[in-house]
């Protein structure tokens, strides 16, 4: 029958290595990811603004000839846009805070486990000299 163990560890002994290279950029991942969604958010949020200025100009156009009760959909259309633009910019707001906390969370339980699991690390690494010393 062939276990986790069997798989995970592999001929290299690496598989502890993998999980702990994986957590350890599980961090700068996080944070790249909240950076992304910062640059986002100002996007979206100049994006509402330009809308709103828009919206102000389609307003302020003179409502005569064939065209009046077009500019009237056109700048009601425009407003909710922006509108929508700047609930998205509040969502991801609320978004980026928790992601925030979690990166921040995430970096402590990484300290706490590389100090739980540094017995863990020497043994894997015990086991690997061991198993090259053999090897040659």
């Amino acid at each position: 029958m062939t276990t986790f163990a069997d798989n995970f560890w592999g001929p290299k002994n690496n598989g502890y290595f993998t999980l702990y290279h994986n957590m350890k950029h599980g961090h700068t991942s996080t944070k790249e990811l909240i950076d992304f969604l910062r640059e986002s958010c100002t996007v979206a949020e100049n994006y509402s603004k330009l809308l709103t200025k828009l919206g102000k100009l389609a307003g302020n156009t003179p409502q005569v000839g064939t065209f009046g009760p077009f500019w009237n959909v056109i700048k009601t259309f425009i407003e909710k846009l922006s509108s929508l633009q700047m609930q998205l910019v509040h969502t991801w707001a609320d978004l980026i805070k928790d992601m925030v906390r979690y990166n921040e969370e995430q970096h402590k339980r990484h300290k706490t486990m590389k100090e739980n699991e540094q017995g863990t690390l020497d043994a894997v690494q015990t086991i690997q000299q061991t198993t090259t010393a053999v090897s040659k």
